[in-house]
């Protein structure tokens, strides 16, 4: 079973011709979902893919230098407002801090100055431009409708058809001829979201469009493959139509269309790659589709040495799959900010969700990549596999496995009982179950209701638990009588770092 170096650098020269960008998301914390989690826009991904651009989301900001030297592109997404210590102003009025997020500053900041130290190439949007004129020694105007006039945060209007009026809309024009204005022209249309601006250009950049109330809407660097624009040109206007000119503009004066065959095969990063999907979520600033990660998962595959990212292209499986190292399929995750919302995510958002999953698992199948299900992923690898599963089995047998800890048996030979023991405490969180098992699994660990909580693939490094591991770590472990599942996520990204070597024998 072992791979030779061979076959590793053929997997990866199908990545090779296509450049790598880095997104970072929005982050919160919500009840419903259990804890910390990340919210993106799927909108960004879509204008990325078009262009033949792999997009990641960038999870933890302890890799930081590993997310710099794999990523052939920054991209620095929208969001809330920046903290005005960043560019040395602080706040009179506690209540003007709403919403405000310190991790995200600290995460966006990081990255973009380790992009601009290696003068690799970012394109900023919306917040995005706001963080990199910061960074590079310029200041925010922290209410640009307080100082001009003219509302650039039209929050409670929504597009309609050809009214570019009501559609939080308005009139830019160019600084002069730039690279930008050749491709999208003198004057142009754009959106507007955002309540803080541009007050100082930050070192070495220059005005590309300004708004009529002087807004400084868009900057280029002079020397550095940096476009910042403070509209949103991945979000589709009233006619539906994105201004993917905009990407196509920053792709080629970037530098990113020369980018040369086997140019990755000297940065790339020495810890795993480990491929952490998300779910299906709502927008609430656009009310567009987005994807949501819970952050217990990138935590885990952080503190245990892997490098986590979450795939945003749902078109891209196999990319994926020859670029990252291991897939941890991830539980059920979905969000939606308002009830009236729901039925749509059900409709329209899951079986996207299911046939992205369906294809991410199928290609590192292929590939003998290590797989690691969790709830839902452990239940669905079984199903792909031709495996059966029961819903909602506490009906039938009146036991309840959600939201209660017990306690599981394992299989005397399995990896479970040589990290934790022979009986262990886990907890629960699952409506269905394993009814029969795929014959390619064997089943390694037991409720004492006899409900499969793990197997692992009889040929494939394919692992599955149906309780949530990442919740049984750190400071709040779940249960507290459970062991540390630390050692699992170790012993998982040992797995990844040995098949991304060639130095392990599956079996």
């Amino acid at each position: 079973m072992k791979r030779t170096t061979d076959q590793i650098i053929g997997l990866q020269g199908e990545m090779d011709k296509k450049p790598v960008a880095l997104l970072v998301g929005e982050d919160g914390f919500d009840a419903g979902i259990g804890g910390f989690h990340y919210v993106i826009n799927k909108d960004y991904a879509v204008c990325l893919e078009r262009l033949g651009i792999v997009p990641f989301l960038a999870y933890d900001i302890r890799n930081v230098e590993d997310y710099v030297k794999f990523a052939d592109l920054l991209c620095l997404t929208g969001g809330a407002d920046i903290h005005p210590g960043w560019y040395r102003e602080y706040y009179r009025d506690t209540l003007e801090m709403e919403g405000l997020s310190q991790e995200r500053d600290a995460l966006d900041f990081a990255l973009c100055r380790r992009f601009i130290e290696e003068k690799k190439p970012i394109l900023a949007i919306g917040r995005g431009l706001q963080v990199v004129n910061v960074a590079l020694g310029g200041t925010l105007c922290r209410d640009v409708c307080k100082k001009t006039g003219q509302n650039h945060w039209i929050s409670d209007r929504i597009m309609e058809k050809n009214r570019k009026e009501s559609a939080r809309m308005h009139l830019v024009s160019a600084s002069g001829s730039n690279f930008l204005s050749e491709v999208c022209g003198e004057r142009i249309w754009v959106n507007s979201y955002h309540r803080q601006g541009i007050e100082c250009l930050g070192k070495g950049f220059s005005a590309a469009y300004q708004a009529e109330d002087g807004t400084i809407e868009a900057v280029f660097h002079q020397s550095l493959p940096i476009l910042g624009v403070q509209w949103h040109p991945e979000q589709p206007d009233w006619e539906n139509e994105r201004q993917i000119e905009v990407f196509q503009a920053f792709k080629k004066w970037s530098g990113l269309e020369e980018k040369k065959k086997g140019e990755r095969e000297e940065q790339r990063v020495q810890k795993p790659l480990i491929l952490v999907n998300g779910g299906p979520a709502f927008d609430s600033q656009f009310q567009r589709s987005a994807w949501i990660a819970n952050r217990t998962y990138s935590g885990a595959v952080s503190a245990a040495g892997g490098v986590p990212l979450m795939p945003l292209a749902e078109h891209m499986a196999e990319e994926y799959a020859c670029f990252s190292d291991a897939f941890l399929w991830t539980g059920s995750i979905s969000f939606v900010p308002k009830k009236g919302l729901r039925e749509r995510l059900k409709r329209e958002e899951m079986p996207k969700r299911r046939q992205f999953d369906q294809a991410l698992f199928w290609s590192y199948y292929q590939k003998k990549k290590p797989i690691l299900g969790i709830c839902l992923g452990h239940q669905m690898i079984n199903y792909y596999l031709g495996g059966t599963l029961e819903g909602d089995f506490r009906f039938r047998t009146g036991v309840e496995h959600m939201l209660y800890p017990h306690r599981v048996r394992t299989e005397k030979e399995s990896v479970l009982s040589a990290l934790f023991g022979e009986v262990f405490w886990v907890n629960s969180r699952h409506n269905d179950k394993i009814d029969r098992l795929a014959e390619e699994l064997y089943a390694t660990a037991w409720s004492e209701d006899g409900v499969i909580e793990a197997f692992e693939h009889k040929e494939l490094p394919i692992y599955g638990v149906e309780w949530h591991p990442e919740r049984m770590r750190g400071e709040f472990r779940e249960p507290v009588q459970g062991p540390d599942m630390t050692k699992l996520f170790t012993w998982f990204i040992r797995q990844s770092i040995d098949v991304k070597f060639n130095i392990f024998d599956y079996k």
